[in-house]
């Protein structure tokens, strides 16, 4: 009797404890069927005690979860063993909330005396899983159905693959599968010529943060581009733990680049020589006009001041004689024109002196026709070019100092050439108005685009800075190893 109350008072016990639990409590007898209930259940179900003795709990369990629960609650009681079980549980107001159902055996002299039990609501739990398991389906629609290929290597502790979508049977040539279970496979079907910048994005990820362009092998033979995207996963402590991404056939993408490319290369040539049979044009026509056509009006002007003086002897009409002066004066305008011409087509400083002089020769014309102040400045010592270079460089002074005139509304210009034993820097700086923002990479201006291909011709480096209200500085830079692929290309 002694033992009995007092199995009885530590049941009670716990029933007085539990009525004050937060989390839902019962117990049952060894059969099975529950014989308490605290007050948080009770209070969960809105149903009393009497209501859910026995199995009568089990008419709160959704009609879709009921016999499935009730059969794993009754294996669960045969076994004598803890279980838990997964449901739906109807609560006061109606609604079905997720519940996980804990139970444990007790024991009353080693025999089986029934179970308690803990019922946790595990709805917003339940409610993320299932979430995330959508998520993860649309994930894996989306990924096996793209035509990119998605990725993603592990590379610590060890390298390896942990996926790859379907899409690298097109791209590669490899299944999924055989990207799982050779760890290698990755580094051995890429160009050899591209394993060394794998190898870096794999060990310094942080390097490669814009797209990537490997080559990949085939298994058919071909090589595939492939642009990649890849983003570094890191753990908690900041190590590299993975690196995810995206990689995009490009290969008819290269081949229009690579085609587009030669096309430009191909017109780059055609200009360039195109650019040198017109400055040989204009040293022909520049060199006929000074020894030909110069030379005929010297000839004309003294044979006419010899008529004319012969002609005074025998005293002719003033009139006659004041006509024929005339005429001389027309042919020194005529020569002078005719030199002129000569000079802007081919300046002959520029073959007999140099660019140097060339450009001094420019600017201090510049200052007689427009009245614009002009200085040369600098070391004026440059390393030796090439007449192809120097013509260029010429023009794009030429060019520069062209704008000012048309376009700048300056008062001065600095012209600075400075060199050195491998560079040439020619800089035409104004005093004008500026240009507006943009306005020095705009393909409709025929001046800076034809300066800009001049560059490009003679391998040099062509900047344009400028600043509204605050001139504009044209600067080109020539260095010797530039100049000589320029040499190369034309």
């Amino acid at each position: 009797m002694k033992r009995r109350a007092k199995s009885r008072g530590g049941t009670d016990a716990f029933k007085t404890v539990t009525d004050f639990a937060p989390g839902m409590m019962w117990l049952s007898e060894s059969g099975g069927g529950r014989t308490f209930f605290n007050k948080t259940w009770l209070a969960f179900t809105g149903r009393t005690a009497a209501e859910e003795a026995g199995v009568g709990w089990a008419h709160g369990v959704h009609v879709e979860d009921r016999a499935r629960c009730l059969a794993a609650y009754r294996k669960g009681i045969r076994s004598a063993k803890r279980f838990e079980l997964e449901y739906r549980l109807r609560r006061s107001d109606g609604e079905y909330r997720h519940v996980l159902d804990r139970a444990a055996p007790r024991f009353e002299k080693r025999a089986l005396a029934g179970f308690i039990g803990s019922c946790l609501d595990i709805t917003a739990r339940k409610s993320a899983e299932l979430a995330l398991r959508a998520s993860e389906t649309r994930f894996r629609l989306l990924a096996e159905n793209a035509r990119d290929v998605i990725y993603r290597f592990r590379v610590h502790p060890t390298f390896g693959t942990e996926y790859v979508s379907p899409a690298a049977v097109a791209i590669c040539g490899r299944t999924p599968e055989e990207f799982l279970a050779h760890p290698d496979l990755p580094f051995e079907i890429l160009h050899p010529d591209d394993r060394a910048i794998a190898m870096a994005m794999r060990h310094h990820p942080n390097d490669f943060k814009d797209p990537v362009v490997l080559r990949w092998v085939h298994a058919d033979g071909r090589v595939v581009w492939a642009e990649h995207h890849n983003t570094p996963v890191f753990d908690g402590d900041g190590r590299l733990i993975a690196v995810e991404g995206i990689g995009r056939d490009v290969t008819h993408r290269r081949a229009i680049e690579i085609q587009l490319r030669e096309s430009e290369s191909q017109l780059r040539r055609l200009a360039a020589n195109v650019e040198r049979a017109r400055e040989n044009e204009r040293t022909l026509i520049a060199r006929e006009l000074h020894d030909e056509l110069g030379q005929s009006l010297t000839a004309i002007k003294l044979e006419l001041a010899r008529t004319a003086h012969a002609l005074a002897r025998q005293r002719l009409a003033p009139e006659a004689i004041d006509g024929l002066q005339s005429i001389v004066g027309g042919i020194d305008v005529a020569t002078e024109t005719v030199r002129r011409l000569a000079t802007s087509l081919r300046p002959p400083a520029l073959d007999h002196l140099g660019l140097v002089d060339a450009i001094e020769l420019e600017a201090a014309a510049l200052t007689r026709r427009t009245g614009i102040r002009s200085r040369v400045s600098g070391n004026r010592r440059l390393p030796p070019l090439d007449e192809v270079e120097t013509t260029g460089m010429f023009r794009i002074v030429q060019e520069a100092l062209t704008n000012v005139v048309r376009h700048a509304s300056a008062s001065a210009v600095t012209i600075s050439i400075v060199g050195s034993s491998n560079s040439t820097l020619v800089r035409v700086q104004d005093n004008g108005r500026g240009m507006p923002p943009g306005e020095s990479g705009d393909p409709t201006a025929l001046g800076l685009l034809g300066m800009h291909e001049r560059a490009e011709m003679i391998g040099a480096a062509l900047t344009i800075h400028s600043t509204p209200g605050k001139g504009t500085s044209v600067s080109v830079v020539m260095k010797r190893q530039a100049a000589a692929r320029g040499k190369g290309r034309t």
